[in-house]
C-alpha cells in the first residue's frame, strides 16, 4: 500500500543517513592510522567491494509493483 511504501521509504532514508555517518566516522579513523595514499586506496577498494555486493543484491531483490 502507499502507507507501507511511505514507511519503507522513511526507514530507507534513515538507514542511508546512519550509513553515511558511520562511513565518515570510519574514514576519519582510517585516515588517522594510515598514510593518506594508503588510506585512500584502502577506502577505494572497500567501495569497490561494496559496489559488487550491492550489484549482487540488486539482481535478486524484486522491485516493488
Amino acid at each position: 500500500s502507499d502507507a507501507d511504501a511511505k514507511a519503507v521509504l522513511k526507514e530507507k532514508m534513515a538507514i542511508e543517513k546512519d550509513r553515511m555517518a558511520l562511513k565518515q566516522k570510519y574514514t576519519d579513523k582510517v585516515a588517522k592510522v594510515l598514510p593518506p595514499k594508503k588510506a585512500l586506496r584502502y577506502l577505494q577498494l572497500e567501495g569497490k567491494i561494496r559496489a559488487v555486493q550491492a550489484y549482487d543484491l540488486a539482481q535478486v531483490m524484486p522491485l516493488v509493483k
